[in-house]
């Protein structure tokens, strides 16, 4: 039995979600998951010793996200001994690192195939679309909801390159509520963004659990992606 080990940047958050199912559907293999996330480990606050055993334990490394891969082959070279493989969830940093060493990845896009296909070895790339639950997020009958003013929907950490600053600013000028989803990861930021157009916000659903997520959706009028990219491929909105 093939031993495999995968490799997430935090349980529970959309990436964990997405990888989980592919120990659940695939049992026939032997499975052991470590979450490192990648900032963990620039600030040296990651104890390396266990992912190095586990590295040492497994036939296969099946890497989730990208920057915690590229870190961890630099710390423990021995990784690149192994056969890895890397899921590209996002199409941001499809070339920002020297991937020769991965034996196979897993491209979620059509666009991010192509971009890997112009680069590596197109027989070492795989593209899997990522897939939903359809009893999870039921039809709902009641759009759009009874809110007192229209609600606008913001999914994501708390960050610059998510665009919150902008939405809450046109939801002042709007008179829109801004329900958000989602969790503090730049205080620097927060405290950049004008008080009054924090006024807006409705906190009902910040750092909600899981089984939560579909209520969010149904509460608002409007889903907004303002990441400076162009694109959001992170909360999967």
């Amino acid at each position: 039995m093939k031993k495999i080990l995968q490799i997430v940047d935090i349980y529970d958050w959309a990436i964990d979600e997405l990888a989980k199912h592919v120990v659940e559907y695939n049992p026939h293999f032997e499975w052991k998951r470590l979450a490192v996330h990648p900032k963990g480990l620039q600030r040296g606050e990651i104890d390396l010793e266990p992912i190095r055993k586990a590295i040492e334990w497994a036939d296969i490394v099946d890497a989730q996200y990208w920057r915690t891969l590229s870190q961890l082959a630099e710390m423990i070279p021995e990784l690149k001994e192994k056969i890895v493989c890397l899921t590209h969830h996002n199409e941001k940093n499809l070339l920002s690192e020297d991937w020769s060493y991965v034996d196979l990845h897993f491209a979620t896009t059509k666009k991010s195939f192509e971009i890997l296909s112009d680069k590596y070895d197109s027989k070492k790339i795989k593209i899997i679309h990522n897939s939903y639950d359809p009893y999870r997020f039921i039809f709902n009958d009641n759009y759009p909801p009874k809110n007192d003013k229209p609600t606008i929907g913001y999914v994501g950490r708390i960050v610059p390159w998510k665009g919150l600053k902008e939405i809450l600013r046109a939801c002042t000028e709007l008179d829109y509520s801004c329900l958000l989803m989602g969790k503090m990861d730049s205080r620097i930021y927060w405290d950049s963004i004008p008080e009054k157009d924090k006024e807006c916000i409705d906190w009902s659903f910040f750092e909600c659990p899981n089984e939560d997520v579909p209520n969010f959706y149904n509460e608002i009028d409007i889903y907004v992606g303002n990441s400076g990219s162009g694109r959001e491929t992170g909360p999967l909105g």
